[in-house]
């Protein structure tokens, strides 16, 4: 027990997409969503998240004993069977949640599944060239808010909160990369900072946040004419994690400063989700 709660507790950035599914759902539906079925598929999107991290780090161990040595199983905190046993369950747990919501959501839950397969799966192995990296990443985040879908619809408020959430991803992911230079380097990991180097990765991730402000500027007018709640919360992340960019490019202690940019990065996308709600009103 005590090396699952580790599992769990290691991975709270979960969170963040369960976060994105919520909101998402509550904005398409107007409110209109039936408790139970918001209740079924948001646990249900939390326990496939947690398998797919999970699953990740299974599949990561070597990488993370010289990029994140503290993480459960790459220290030796918990017995890789245990995770395995521990990913099964979550994931037949969850498809047996969605299947009460409904067939088409089941079917985004497994898809999701599949691809963090073939991101860290030692066969494809998408995380080992930058493109594909990008691309499989991109979908997965991309797929939690769209999952909505299945419930409302599809719905422009659906697509602009999934692109949305697709570029944090994004950026996440690229500062990850920016701190984790050395480790990728010498596992063979193509990372776009290892392709092109760590200033052409912040010049990436500097477009990636003029295109995130865009897209939220866009989901703003697309559901309520002017939200200036919505509008100036999203200016405000634009503005900060510009000059965190900045403060980035320009450091000597670069994994300190990314460290600090990527908790930020997880904390605003839960607390943006949470913003997107004004939105209604």
């Amino acid at each position: 027990m005590k090396e699952l709660i580790t599992l769990v507790k290691s991975r709270a950035s979960v969170l963040a997409y369960v976060a994105a599914f919520d909101s998402t759902l509550i904005v398409a539906s107007g409110l209109r969503v039936s408790p139970i079925i918001f209740i079924v598929s948001t646990v249900s999107v939390y326990l496939i998240s947690l398998a797919n991290y999970i699953l990740s780090d299974l599949l990561d161990i070597e990488e993370d004993r010289i990029n994140n040595p503290q993480r459960p199983l790459a220290s030796g905190a918990v017995n890789k069977n245990v995770a395995v046993y521990f990913i099964t369950a979550l994931l037949a747990v969850s498809l047996v949640l969605g299947y009460y919501v409904n067939l088409k959501f089941d079917l985004l839950l497994i898809f999701s599944f599949i691809l963090a397969l073939i991101y860290s799966g030692p066969k494809i192995r998408a995380k080992s060239k930058w493109w594909s990296k990008l691309a499989i990443a991109g979908i997965g985040t991309f797929i939690d808010p769209f999952t909505v879908s299945s419930i409302t619809g599809l719905s422009l408020p659906v697509l602009f909160m999934s692109i949305i959430y697709m570029l944090w991803g994004f950026f996440t992911l690229n500062v990850g990369d920016v701190l984790d230079y050395e480790g990728d380097k010498k596992t063979g990991v193509m990372t776009f900072a290892v392709t092109f180097g760590k200033e052409k990765a912040i010049t990436f991730l500097k477009i990636i946040l003029f295109a995130q402000l865009i897209a939220e500027i866009s989901l703003a007018l697309s559901v309520n004419f002017l939200d200036f709640v919505y509008i100036a919360f999203s200016g405000f992340l634009f503005v900060y994690f510009f000059k965190g960019l900045l403060k980035l490019d320009n450091s000597k202690d670069q994994k300190s400063t990314g460290k600090k940019l990527k908790k930020m990065t997880r904390i605003s996308m839960i607390v943006l989700q949470l913003v997107t709600l004004s939105l209604l009103f």
